[in-house]
């Protein structure tokens, strides 16, 4: 059974090989099924970096390209309906949630806390798939409290850091979110507390990134002490077992009623035996 044939990584300067068709990452429709026809077929992929390691788009046939639009085009409305359908699905789902934990909430502010929260492409709270239906709901109330019914902009434009101008008006936040009927333990979901909405648009906005991943520093510096202290411990004891060595032949080597090396007289000669 023939393998598979493996992606291969090339720069935009590379020369695209002979009938090949260059085709930008931003389709996930298109790019998903030129990679999978081409596999299928057992043609090579060429996956495009730039200058800074960043995947520009992939380089298929020119036959699986046509064939592939072809089909995107057939399917276009029915795809666009899909889309449609899901996106409806999710807007209601988070109306729902956000109904529930803020019952009293005016259904005036609805519209575009839902617009700014589901806007896509934007790594928005809405959109993230690393938390649950309810804390996204949480977070987005709380993110348009803060942009519609706080000082949150002016501090920023008096020059406060983000992280101080969420804790100046976390308070009023809270006061708003209990006033539009939530009920929970107090600061459950403070703006403050590490790991909120910055860290959430954050992870988002580099998931839409392909070539991203998150580093953990303090893990990476911890790794490198490890290795800096196992090199070493190997080298000190390199040293130990050569000084031993030198030690043992010096001794072999010595004159009679010579104990070291430094009792030899200047005509003395060592010889080996």
């Amino acid at each position: 059974m023939a393998s598979t044939p493996k992606d291969i990584v090339v720069t935009d300067h590379t020369p695209m090989p002979r009938r090949y068709i260059f085709l930008p990452k931003g389709d996930p429709y298109k790019t998903m099924n030129c990679r999978k026809k081409a596999r299928a077929e057992g043609h090579e992929v060429y996956i495009v970096h730039d200058s800074k390691n960043r995947q520009l788009g992939i380089r298929v046939p020119i036959s699986v390209y046509d064939s592939v639009q072809e089909k995107y085009e057939q399917t276009r409305k029915s795809r666009a309906e899909a889309v449609q359908k899901k996106d409806k699905k999710i807007e209601a789902d988070l109306r729902t949630s956000i109904m529930s934990q803020f019952p009293k909430m005016p259904v005036s502010e609805l519209p575009a806390l839902l617009k700014h929260a589901l806007m896509k492409h934007s790594g928005k709270v809405g959109r993230t798939g690393t938390l649950d239906l309810a804390k996204k709901a949480n977070l987005a109330v709380r993110a348009h409290i803060r942009h519609r019914h706080t000082d949150y902009h002016k501090l920023l434009a008096d020059k406060i850091s983000r992280g101080d101008a969420r804790v100046q008006i976390s308070k009023k936040v809270d006061d708003i979110a209990v006033e539009w009927g939530y009920k929970s333990k107090p600061g459950k979901w403070k703006d403050e507390r590490s790991g909120d909405i910055p860290d959430i648009e954050k992870k988002t906005r580099h998931k839409a990134n392909s070539n991203h991943k998150p580093r953990n520093r303090c893990r990476e510096s911890s790794s490198k002490e490890k290795r800096r202290m196992k090199r070493r411990a190997s080298v000190v004891a390199a040293i130990s077992i050569r000084n031993k060595i030198l030690a043992e032949n010096a001794a072999k080597v010595l004159p009679a009623g010579c104990t070291t090396m430094s009792s030899l007289r200047a005509g003395d000669e060592i010889t080996q035996g």
